[in-house]
C-alpha cells in the first residue's frame, strides 16, 4: 500500500461475480485504534474490470444512518510499470480506486461517528505486499527515466505516451493553473495510415478534493491564445475523463509540475463507446495509464 495507515485484505477473487459480494476488509490504523470496513466487489461487463464499494461492517451498523457505504467505483489493476494487469495467475501488483478518497471525504455520518469529525481520505493506489504463493510480490518498482527527467520540467508543455500503446500520446500545450483550461492540448493517435487528433480542455472539479478532468472539445484551427480561449464557451463533443497523477510506484506526485504518470480511469470505456464511426476514429481505444516522455519551456514551438 502507498499509505501505511490504510490496508486492504482480500480473501476471495474480487472479479468472480456479477453481483456485489463481500470479498475483503479495509483497515484504517489510527493512533487511538483500528477502524475496519467490509470490501464489496463485483465484475462489470460494461467496463471490463471490477467495481468496488466500502461498507460499514455489520458489527458497527447504527440505526438512523442513511449512508452505510460509499458509492461503487471502478477498481483498476496494474503491473509495476503502469501497464494494465491482464493475468489471472497471480494478484495484480497495484490497485487504483477511482474517487474512493472523495467518497470518504463526503461520507459525513462516518466522519462524525468513527473519526470525531477528522477528515479521512484513503489513498488512490494500493500496492501488493503479500499473497498466497507469490514470493516476489514485494519487489520494488524501478524508477523510469521519466521520473528522473520530470524534475527538469517547466510548466507550459508536456508530452505523455500510453504505457501499453505507443501510438497514443497526449500533448499538453499550456499551463493548467486555472479552473477551466480551454484548448489545453491534443490527444493523438498515430496509425499506419492515418493520424487522429482530438483537442481537449481541462476542467477542475470543486469541493474538498478538486481534481482535473480531460474533456474532448470541437477541434479548432484558430491560433492558440490562452487568454482568449478561456473566455470562450466550451464546445464538448466527446467524452470526459477524470485525471489522476502519480509518482513512481503509484505514490503521490509530490506537487511536481507534471506528474511522471497519469491515469484516466474511464478513458478506455468512454472512448470505446464514442468511437462509433471508425472512419473518423482509430479501432483501438486509448489505455488508462500514460507516462511522461518529454517536457519543455519552448513556447514558441507549441502555440501554433
Amino acid at each position: 500500500m502507498v499509505d501505511r495507515k490504510f490496508e486492504i485484505e482480500f480473501f476471495r477473487d474480487f472479479s468472480a461475480t456479477a453481483e456485489l459480494v463481500k470479498s475483503g476488509v479495509m483497515r484504517i490504523r489510527l493512533e487511538n485504534g483500528v477502524v475496519d470496513y467490509d470490501i464489496l466487489t463485483a465484475w462489470s461487463k460494461r467496463y471490463g474490470r471490477p467495481k468496488i464499494t466500502i461498507r460499514r461492517n455489520t458489527s458497527r451498523m447504527r440505526e438512523g444512518d442513511e449512508s452505510p457505504e460509499t458509492s461503487a467505483g471502478a477498481l483498476l489493476m496494474f503491473n509495476g510499470d503502469f501497464s494494465r494487469y491482464r493475468s489471472n495467475e497471480t494478484a495484480p501488483r497495484y490497485l487504483v480506486m477511482e474517487d474512493m478518497a472523495t467518497s470518504f471525504v463526503y461520507w459525513w455520518e462516518e466522519i462524525e461517528h468513527a473519526f470525531s469529525g477528522e477528515r479521512i481520505a484513503p489513498p488512490d493506489a494500493f500496492r501488493l505486499v503479500r499473497c498466497t504463493g507469490a514470493n516476489s510480490a514485494t519487489t520494488p518498482p524501478t524508477v523510469a527515466s521519466s521520473d528522473r527527467m520530470q524534475s527538469r520540467c517547466q510548466d507550459d508543455y508536456a508530452l505523455y505516451r500510453a504505457t501499453t500503446n505507443a501510438q497514443y500520446e497526449i500533448e499538453f500545450l499550456r499551463r493548467l493553473n486555472t479552473p477551466n483550461n480551454n484548448r489545453a492540448g491534443v490527444v493523438r493517435y498515430r496509425g499506419q495510415k492515418h493520424v487522429f487528433e482530438y483537442e481537449f480542455s481541462i476542467v477542475w472539479s470543486t469541493g474538498a478534493l478538486p481534481r482535473p478532468s480531460l474533456m474532448i472539445i470541437r477541434n479548432s484551427s484558430a491560433p492558440r491564445n490562452p487568454e482568449e480561449d478561456d473566455n470562450e464557451i466550451l464546445q464538448p463533443v466527446g467524452p470526459i475523463a477524470h485525471m489522476m497523477g502519480f509518482g513512481p510506484g503509484f505514490g503521490g506526485d509530490r506537487g511536481t509540475v507534471w506528474s511522471p504518470y497519469l491515469v484516466f480511469p474511464d478513458f478506455t470505456v468512454s472512448f470505446r463507446e464514442w468511437f462509433t464511426d471508425l472512419a473518423k476514429h482509430p479501432a483501438v481505444p486509448p489505455p488508462e495509464a500514460w507516462k511522461l516522455v518529454s517536457c519543455s519551456s519552448d513556447r514558441t514551438k507549441r502555440f501554433r
